[in-house]
């Protein structure tokens, strides 16, 4: 058994990450755990800039960035094979804790 979150982490949310962990922060984070493209989207480092995408899922992030949001909050990424099983349902299967 496992828990997953019903909603993807935003931007809004990835946004309070980066500000309380500065080393996650673009044009900061080491070449190493981040490509040219994290967070290319933002208008800065800290700011997301478009309010449209404040709600929006979070997108170009590293696996590493991905996983130190989730330590941060005391939580996982899934296992490949939780993902696989967890595929097997729809948004609206009714789901929660697996």
């Amino acid at each position: 058994a496992f828990q997953i979150d019903e909603t993807a982490v935003t931007n809004s949310d990835y946004q309070l990450f980066v500000k309380s962990h500065p080393e996650w922060r673009r044009g900061v984070v080491k070449a190493l755990f981040a490509d040219s493209k994290y967070l290319h989207h933002w208008r800065t480092g800290v700011e997301v800039g478009d309010k449209r995408l404040e709600k929006a899922p979070i997108v170009n992030v590293s696996w590493f960035a991905a996983k130190a949001y989730c330590e941060s909050r005391q939580m996982r990424l899934p296992t490949v094979d939780e993902w696989e099983y967890l595929a097997q349902f729809g948004p609206e299967s009714g789901k929660g804790d697996v």
